[in-house]
Order: structure tokens, then sequence, then C-alpha cells
């Protein structure tokens, strides 16, 4: 007897929490089949499945994923008996964002059609919310928390911490065969693959051509199987040492059900994802592999099982998610894990294939068109798309393996309303040509005209279509304000039964879009907020407004961080830098450069040198491209100073490690690299020299004042600038980091509109800085009003701090045990924070340990009260102090100790 994990995935979130469960119930020797909804067979549903758990994610306008719509078609069938299923024991994990109107319909509708034929409850249902502050790891611990307790009743199991055994069996073989093949298959052949953007653009925007037989339709999507590259392959078999077995033929056991021989190589090569980012799963089974007989090897295997639970998400963030790190880079730089061969197949996930809309109709090919995915992460390496960085490889002649996945897409012969930014217009493309002759209009934004503009001469015959165009970099317009533009033709349209197709990129743009619709309707039926919203969503209800916007930047991407930045909602959070601001400026001041200083928001620890707002300084320096002799007179009007300068990148400013953009020449980047230096060193210069003066002309006679001023310049790593430095300053015996800068990636200077500059841009934290430079002791004096403090500094009158009697401080400590809910430092601070304000002077975690054999966890952390203004009185640290204690325990279940 065993379980039955399925699910529905569409980005791999809820495949992941499959199979970490899966993980977790080998750990007490429960046997479980995991499986997508759609690839299940039906009749093992009926006739053996016992124990079921669904997991499964809401994606688009509360659908189903890809993989679990042929499972809806089935249970949805009305001649169904309603005691189908009366022998199934049933629990549901559904991932949703309760942001949408339509929150974790996929799960509800599943589980509700589940229990109309017949399905027992195995355990409570959950439905996760991606927006709450717990995320949907702490929705899923409480989840399997109550599962387990559940299915141990039925499998009275011990739990073991011994290595699972290996799913799959590798048996060596003399049968080979190059790959594994998939049911279904087809084979074709590249005709064309070439660039529709300007050389010059940013955005790699490819139109490729494939050879086929098969028949298909407007709307319909092409599976495409990437693979990895061989020097991809080859280091991953270097760092394993697994050269010896790499061309060995081996015998697959329970791959897709069926027996398949395949080399050690080739099934790397096609069907594992090195390349992907590692998911806590992989590294929960990982850690088993480490070899801790050395401290080194003990340090990386406990960091590894770190990674592999739920009690430090933020580390695995950090260390994954963040820097965007791959498989492949993991098991290069954990230089202590050796992995069986046997596991490879259950710690490595599948290569799964992609999906792009055909933008064709020539039933001899199929058209696609494909932004190829290159980025530089945090560590300065590039990161590439797998599939894109294959597609752009691929070259006339080359053969690849594809699906055809057919669509539910409906067209006839109202007029068709089509938005369609960017990639969008792939599918729109194929409606297009199909429905030549009818009435359609389509509404297409890019950014330039002369650059990314990919249907420019797509449609030039065709009387009935009409091409609305929005370049939000040459005029400031994007599609939406195209549409309000037109909205009486907008609502005539709709009034003779038109259909609207929105295709693109998901986030922003698919919601912006149909609030533009509302406010059309509102305007042109002159109706209220209200009616209109219920006008579009009946056209959503009956089909006549239809959303397909792939995905654009994940979740996961480090600028969403809920442990981090404060949100609103789904859609608004507080600046967090000032960098929010830079296109804005850029347009502003495009041919000499800005200053900006903005006071910016982000969740942080609470001490002395820490504060949830604080202030930063931005600039930015602009020239024309190619203006060489302007660059080298301004390079002249900098001030010389007596800084003693140690600059290794002075003469060559780029490396390997802080490349030169291909925009650029060597001379242009010399030139702008020397102008920053100079204007930062010149900074530092007048910024340390006051300070300097300041503290003499007080009396001080500390030695750091009679020491020389020195500053180093570091390479360090920007998203939006390449090359990048950091500067330190030798201040009080020792290097403070002050600076970060760097030359303007092209990118920036062209989505703000500035098609033909070079520039450089700074930013500097100022509060921190302000505090070492003038003796500064707490942070909160920044923000106190007290006149002591603010008597002391004044637009001409800057001078080292003379402290002052402070009023006393109160300790109080909070010591918890963990329950059931994941607990981060920040969270912590935030519930200070929000009860005591700035009379919080610091809070320390000072203890935490795990009990032998509850295996719970303890912490206790410090709480120093202390208010810059005034006395406080222990009835009102009291009070303070209750509420925190006991919003503790509500918000996360903790046992007050």
């Amino acid at each position: 007897m065993s379980i039955t994990i399925l699910h529905g995935s569409e980005t791999g979130n809820a495949e992941e929490y499959a199979r970490y469960l899966k993980l977790r119930l080998r750990y007490y020797n429960i046997k479980s089949t995991l499986s997508s909804l759609d690839d299940y067979p039906l009749k093992n549903l009926i006739t053996e499945t016992k124990y079921l758990i669904i997991i499964c994610s809401t994606t688009g306008q509360g659908e189903l994923p890809r993989n679990g719509k042929k499972f809806m078609k089935f249970i949805l069938k009305k001649k169904l008996p309603f005691d189908l299923f009366q022998h199934i024991n049933l629990s549901c994990f559904g991932i949703g964002d309760s942001s949408y109107t339509k929150y974790n319909y996929a799960i509800k509708k599943i589980y509700t059609r589940m229990s109309q034929l017949g399905c027992n409850e195995l355990s409570p249902n959950c439905e996760a919310d991606e927006m709450s502050p717990e995320g949907v790891d702490g929705y899923y611990k409480e989840w399997e928390t109550q599962l387990l307790n559940n299915l141990l009743k039925i499998f009275p199991n011990e739990k073991t911490d011994a290595i699972p055994m290996p799913l799959t069996k590798l048996i060596k073989s003399d049968h080979e065969s190059d790959i594994i093949p998939e049911e279904n298959l087809n084979i074709g052949t590249i005709i064309e693959n070439k660039r529709l953007t300007a050389e010059d653009h940013f955005q790699d925007v490819r139109l490729i051509k494939i050879k086929t037989d098969l028949p298909y339709e407007p709307g319909d999507s092409i599976l495409l199987y990437p693979c990895n590259f061989d020097e991809d392959v080859d280091e991953l078999i270097k760092s394993q040492n697994w050269e010896n077995y790499a061309n060995q033929p081996y015998k697959i056991n329970n791959f897709n059900g069926t027996e398949y021989f395949v080399t050690l190589r080739n099934l790397i090569k096609y069907h594992l994802d090195i390349m992907s980012i590692p998911r806590r799963s992989f590294f929960a089974l990982l850690y088993h592999f480490c070899d801790d007989s050395t401290a080194d090897g003990q340090r990386e295997k406990e960091k590894l099982q770190e990674f592999g639970d739920f009690n430090e998400p933020e580390d695995l963030y950090d260390y994954a998610n963040r820097p965007r790190r791959s498989i492949l880079e993991v098991l290069t730089e954990f230089q202590h894990i050796h992995i069986p061969i046997s596991y490879v197949i259950d710690l490595i996930p599948r290569i799964k294939p992609r999906f792009f809309s055909i933008a064709s109709i020539n039933q001899d090919e199929i058209e696609i068109i494909v932004a190829i995915v290159e980025y530089k992460t945090i560590i300065r390496r590039l990161r590439r798309g797998l599939c894109t960085r294959w597609l752009k490889s691929l070259v006339p002649g080359d053969l690849i393996f594809y699906k055809v996945d057919k669509s539910s897409f409906k067209y006839d012969d109202p007029p068709i309303i089509m938005v369609a930014p960017g990639t969008g217009v792939a599918p729109m493309k194929s409606l297009i040509e199909k429905l030549k002759g009818h009435e359609m209009y389509l509404f297409f934004g890019c950014r330039f005209k002369e650059k990314d503009y990919l249907i420019k001469d797509m449609f030039k015959d065709y009387p009935n279509l009409h091409i609305f165009t929005s370049f939000s970099r040459d005029e400031s317009k994007y599609v939406q304000d195209t549409l309000f533009s037109e909205y009486k033709l907008i609502g005539n349209l709709l009034e003779q039964g038109a259909r609207i197709f929105v295709c693109g990129s998901s986030g922003k743009m698919p919601r912006e879009v149909k609030l533009t619709f509302i406010e059309i309707i509102k305007k042109y039926k002159q109706l209220t907020e209200t009616e209109a919203t219920s006008y579009v969503n009946r056209l959503e209800d009956i089909g006549k407004y239809k959303e397909d916007c792939c995905l654009g930047f994940p979740e996961d991407h480090p600028g969403r961080s809920k442990s981090d930045t404060y949100y609103f909602n789904k859609d608004t959070l507080l600046r967090t830098h000032t960098s929010a601001h830079e296109q804005e400026c850029f347009q502003n001041c495009p041919t000499s450069g800005y200053l900006i200083c903005a006071d910016v928001y982000r969740k942080d620890e609470i001490d002395r040198t820490h504060y949830p707002a604080f202030h930063q300084l931005e600039g930015a320096r602009v020239w024309n491209k190619g203006d060489l002799q302007r660059i080298q007179d301004d390079i002249h009007l900098i001030p010389e100073t007596n800084i003693i300068v140690d600059d290794p990148f002075k003469d060559k400013p780029v490396t390997e490690n802080n490349p030169m953009q291909s925009y650029m020449n060597e001379d242009e980047v010399r030139l702008v690299a020397t102008h920053l230096k100079k204007t930062i060193n010149y900074i530092v210069h007048v910024v340390f020299e006051k300070a300097r003066i300041s503290a003499k002309l007080q009396g001080s006679k500390e030695p750091y004042l009679n020491e020389p001023l020195k500053v180093r310049w570091v390479e360090a790593y920007f998203p939006w600038t390449s090359p990048s430095w950091e500067i330190e300053v030798w201040w009080k015996g020792e290097w403070l980091e002050s600076c970060g800068c760097g030359i303007v990636q092209q990118q920036v200077l062209t989505n703000s509109g500035l098609t033909n500059k070079i520039s450089w841009a700074f930013g500097i934290g100022l509060d921190r800085l302000a505090m070492l430079l003038f003796d500064i002791p707490d942070i909160r004096l920044f923000w106190t009003k007290d006149e002591r403090f603010h008597k002391q500094f004044s637009k001409d009158k800057i001078s080292t701090f003379i402290p002052y009697s402070k009023f006393p401080g109160v300790k109080r400590d909070v010591s918890f045990w963990i329950n059931d809910k994941e607990i981060h430092i920040n969270d912590v601070m935030e519930i200070v924070r929000s009860f005591a304000g700035d009379m919080a002077e610091s809070v320390t975690l000072i203890d935490k340990f795990v009990h032998p054999k509850t295996k719970k966890t303890s912490e206790c952390y410090r709480i120093n009260y202390q208010s810059m203004d005034r006395n406080l009185t222990n009835a009102e640290i009291n009070e303070i102090h209750d509420k925190v204690v006991n919003n503790l325990k509500n918000r996360f279940n903790v046992e007050i100790r």
C-alpha cells in the first residue's frame, strides 16, 4: 500500500512541494508515487489509489496548470457515478495569490469535484497564500505536520535519518541509445534563425522557423526539448569524478515506467536540468553525499542541511535564488560532495519542455518569436536561459524534438481586438494570417520604432488589419494609453460583439490593460466603476476577454523578498533604493546628469546603526557618445587632491570580471572611468577633510586625524553598471566602504530614452557615513526631536558630535519555543518596532538551542527600551513589552517560556 502524490504545476513551485513531500515520506518508510495530474493513469485512480494527495497551483484566470487540464476534464464528465472515488482518502494543498480575484480556484475546483465523486478526507486541506507574511512555506509546514500525524496513524513507522534508497536503478549494459525517447515526439529541422531587433538593442529577439508536417491552428503552442551544452556536462562529470562512468551505457528502470538504455553523459545532456536553480528538496537529499570526515566537510554538510529544511529560508534564498545559482554551480562550489551515480536521477530534476506560441499558419513550417534570456547575476556570472541559449545556437539544418500543444483558442466573425506588447505578438501573428479578411485591431507596444518594432514589415498587405502602435521610449506612450485614446472605437466594437485577446508578459501589464478596458467602458457607456468592472468580468466569463500572458520576472526575484521589503500589496512597495527614480532623472537631465537624495525603506535589525528608513545619495554624469574631447575637458576641470590612491585598475579599467560593454570602445571606457574616479576621489577629499578639520577645531587629539587620507578602488558588481567599483576609505584605523559606482549599462540609458549617450553613476548611503565621520553614536538621533542634537548640526555648522546625558534604558527578555510557524529575525524586529517605535534601542538574539528530545527550537531575545527624548516609566515599558509578547504568541503560535 502506498501514497499517490499528484501535482499541477506551471512554474515548478507545486511540483517542488510534491517532491519535498515524497522525500519526507521516504524517511518514514512510506512508499509513494509521484506524478503530474495529467501523467497519472486514470485507471489507477479508479482501481488502485487509496490515499491521494494533490498539490496544485492556480494560474491565469483561476485556471489549472497545463499539466492538470486533462485530469480536470475527466473528473468533470457528467456521467461519472457519484461514488466513483469513494475508496479514495484525499488531502489537497493549493498555492495561490490572494491579490487575485480567483484565489486558489484550481484546488477548490479539484477538491469540490472529487468530493462530489465520493472522496473522503485524509487530512484537512490547505490553501496557501503567496502574499502572506509567512509565505507558502509557512502554510506548507503546518499542513504537512497535520498530514504526517494522520498518515502515521495508518503507517505507524519510525522516522529514520538514513539515506533513502535510490528510486531509480542504473544497471550496466552493452546496449546504448543516444537519448531516452518521449512518447509522440516529432523531429523538426531548423530552416531559419534570425535576429529581429537591432544589433545595438539590449534585447535579442529572434524569429525561428522549423520545418514540420504537423497540422496546427492559431493559438496552438509548440513544446521544445532543449539540452545542456557539452562543456557544462563535462564540468559536472569532472566535479563528481564520473569520468570512468560517463560513456558507460546503463539500463534505467522505472524511468517513464519503461526500461531504457542510455549513457550517463547523454542522460545528463538531454534529460537532467543541471542549469536550473536548486530547490529545497535538492539540498534535503544532497547533504547525505557530503563527506564530513574533515572540519571543512562537516561545515559544508551542515550548510547543505540548513538549505534543505524550513528553519533558515533566507539562507537558501540568499545562496540560490538571489544570485540565481545553478545546480551545476552548487556541485562545483561544494568541494566535499561525491554523488553516487545511482542517485543522479533522484537529485536532479528533469529538463521540462518549453512552451512557445506558434506565430504562423503555413502548415509546412512553424514560426516562433523568442526573446533570448541573458543577464548577469549578483555574483557576476552570466545567466542564460537553458532553452533560449540552446535556441540561439541552432543553425539551419539542425534537428530538434518537439510536440504541438492544441489550445482552446476560439475565433469567429465578430471584430477582434488584440493587445500584444513585445513578443506577445507571436500568437496574434498567426491569428492575423488566418483571418486575413476579417476586421482586426492590433494594439502593439515596444520601446523603439527603429530597434524592436518586431512587426514593422510583416503586415503590409492586410487591408482589414488596423495597427495602433505605442513606442514607450520614443514617445513615452504605452499600449494602455493608446487603447484609452481610442475609447470610442473600442466601445463601438464591443457593442458589435468584438472579442478581446491580451497576450504578453505577466505581472502588471495584463492587469493594467484590464483596468484600461474598465475605464473605457466606464467612459463610453457612462457607467459607475462597479458597473464597468462587472461588464468586463462578464466578457471574461463568456470567453470574449482572453488573456494568454507568458511569465515575466520570477516570484523569487531578489527585489521581492518580504523579509527585507515593506509591501502594501503585490504591486506596491515602499521605495528600497533611489534607483527607482533613475529613468525619470535621466529623462529630465539627458545632457548633463543629475544628483538626487531620497529616503528609502527596508526592514532591518534594531540596533544603534540600523533603522527602517535611511537616506541615499545618487548621482550620474552624461555625455554624448563619441564626444571624447568634451570628456577630456571635463576631467581637467576637477581639482587635484593629495589623497593617496590605491587603484590597480587605473590604466586598465576593464578586466575579465569587470567587462566592457559592447556599445563602448576602449577610449570611451578609459576616459569615462577616469572622470568618475577623479570625481569620487575629490568628493572623498572634501567630505573627509571637513570632518578632520572639524574634529581638530574641537580639540581632538586622535592619532588618525594626522594620518594621510587614503582610498582604494575594488572591483564590484552592480546590476546597472559595468565596469563597477566600490571605494574604501582609510579612516580611524580601518577601511570604510563608502561608495559604489560604475559605467552605466546601455540598457538603463536606452530604457530612459537616451539612445546615443554614455554615463557613469554612483550611490552613497548617508546615515552611517555621517555617523562615522562625526561620531554620532545612535542612528535614531537623526529622527529625534531633542534640540540638544539638532543645535549641533545645521546648514552652516557641521561638527563632531558632542555627547550629552542619555535617558536610561530598560532591558526586557522574551523567550519562547517555536512550534510550527517559521520565524525570521526581521519578523521579531518588526513586531517590536510596531509597538515600541523609536523607543526600541536594540533587539538581540542572545540564546538559541534545540531541545534534544522534542527537537523544538528555543530562542531568547533581549530588548533594550530607551527613548531619545524622555524617561520611560516601568508601567509604559511593561505595557509595550506585553503587547510584543502577546503578538509573537498569537502571530507565530510560539510557546512563551
